[in-house]
């Protein structure tokens, strides 16, 4: 929920951020950013090689983080 909690307050980010803040690897942060989108977490788009995420702009997305954020 880290990965989920940096784009609440930042918004958006690119996964070689996300990777260098959480100090996990490029393929890790990529995996887990995977699984978020696929729960319909996060949404994301390319510039040029670049990747960035952000929380999906979908209510049912956002009250999933807002349950799981309160569940701790």
């Amino acid at each position: 929920m880290e990965i989920v909690r940096m784009l609440l307050e930042r918004k958006e980010m690119s996964v070689g951020t996300i990777a260098k803040i959480l100090k996990l690897s490029l393929p890790a942060t990529s995996r887990h950013l995977y699984t978020l989108a696929q729960a319909d977490l996060v949404e994301n788009r390319q510039e040029g090689l670049t990747i960035f995420y952000r929380i999906a702009d979908n209510p049912d997305a956002q009250v999933k983080i807002i349950l799981k954020l309160m569940a701790g």
